[in-house]
């Protein structure tokens, strides 16, 4: 334990030292060429950003927004170490939480262009020792979650799956391979991290490579995310934040954290063990706002809502959440929340527009949908007078072309 605790004293100190300089860059004083209405949306969006980390004791929040491509304001508030006062800035690594299913997801849409994955062939074509009845679950039924694994169940606690480390993929799905499945795949939606690692052990066989490789082959070097990785809290990754959860004796209103419970996501990497910055969270957004970075036959799929066997629509994708904003715009957005961690990541598609938000503090704000929607309000009506949208959604709701709104997804 004494060199373990050596070890995240590294790297929170690795943390500390990323970057050139630890002062905080004013993004409206940096030359940067924003219109005076996206002047007025980033002093609107930094209030709100400060108001919420004062709100509710938020250490550290990272918030990066970009439009067609190009980044409109990214600033960091508070201290990415409290210990040490190191401020935060969007350059820094925070844990992704389940905003790491989204990569994977990615992952699997890129294998599938290659010709390497069918996400309809099931668990057995590349596990063939995997036990019945998981193994008819297919990549596509777990990226709807739909496979009918389960999730987090208290009996998870007592094997303490968060102390341990798993050296492979293969080896961490003795957490749940052997448990029954809540419904034959395909007939219910249950949500599932540990879905996710099944998923990560099909796209090694499938990519030929570890998934770590992976992530790096197949998203962050594409992308060009020099921060996306896999969290190994037992080893120093730079610019990794520290991590903090709210005080157990602490009220809601009062600003009392403490340092995170040890945390080794070796065993749901996919589904939750990621690490990046709010900028390149954001670029990885912009990556899918449109096909390129995946074909059009798999960027569209991956906005399509999924149903179960018997035809009920889903308001999930390959993993992203499907939905409308309160004004029926379209917006794609996914959230994470785990030990010192708050995670979102919202695409406004039709006006190609990208909120990512990041903090070190576990589950805080248990609202961050509704605080990235807030962020985005004022760049909305930044917009300017746009052409015609030509980017096509009515696959994503049939309505829209017609006006009609949806409800939101959860």
């Amino acid at each position: 334990m004494k060199r373990l605790g050596l070890l995240l004293l590294a790297g929170a100190l690795a943390g500390c030292l990323h970057g050139t300089d630890i002062r905080r860059v004013d993004p409206l004083e940096t030359g940067s060429r924003v219109s005076s209405s996206e002047r007025s949306a980033i002093v609107a969006a930094r209030n709100i950003a400060r108001a919420l980390r004062d709100e509710l004791g938020i250490p550290g929040l990272a918030v990066t927004v970009s439009r067609d491509g190009a980044q409109i304001w990214s600033e960091g508030f508070g201290f990415a170490n409290l210990e040490l006062q190191v401020l935060a800035t969007p350059q820094q690594r925070f844990r992704l939480a389940s905003v790491s299913k989204l990569v994977t997801a990615a992952v699997a849409a890129r294998l599938v262009d290659q010709g390497r994955l069918d996400l309809d062939a099931p668990v057995s074509s590349f596990l063939p020792d995997y036990p019945a009845p998981g193994a008819t679950v297919t990549a596509r039924q777990i990226l709807g979650h739909l496979s009918g694994i389960r999730h987090y169940q208290p009996k998870d606690y007592v094997d303490e799956w968060d102390s341990k480390h798993f050296a492979t993929v293969k080896e961490s799905l003795v957490a749940f391979q052997n448990d029954p499945l809540l419904s034959a795949p395909g007939e219910q939606e249950h949500y599932s991290t540990y879905a996710f690692t099944l998923l990560a052990a099909m796209l090694e066989g499938a990519g030929g490579a570890s998934f770590p490789e992976l992530v790096d082959r197949e998203v962050a070097k594409p992308l060009g995310l020099a921060t996306l990785t896999v969290d190994r809290t037992r080893e120093v990754v730079e610019g990794r934040v520290a991590f903090y959860d709210r005080a157990d004796d602490a009220p809601a209103a009062v600003a009392a954290v403490r340092p995170a419970s040890f945390l080794d996501p070796s065993y749901k990497w996919a589904g939750g063990g990621l690490l990046a910055s709010s900028e390149d969270l954001a670029r990885f957004g912009e990556a899918l706002l449109a096909p390129g970075y995946l074909s059009e036959r798999m960027w569209r799929e991956t906005f399509t809502r999924q149903q179960t066997r018997a035809g009920e629509p889903l308001e999930v994708g390959l993993t992203w959440r499907i939905g409308t904003d309160d004004a029926g715009r379209a917006i794609h957005h996914h959230s994470g929340s785990q030990q010192g961690s708050r995670a979102f990541l919202l695409l406004y598609p039709g006006e190609r527009l990208v909120v990512a938000m990041l903090t070190n503090l576990g589950g805080i704000p248990s609202d961050i949908r509704a605080r990235a929607l807030a962020i985005a309000a004022p760049f909305l009506l930044a917009a300017p007078p746009a052409e015609p949208n030509k980017l096509d959604l009515s696959f994503v709701f049939p309505s829209i072309a017609s006006g009609a709104s949806h409800a939101a997804a959860a």
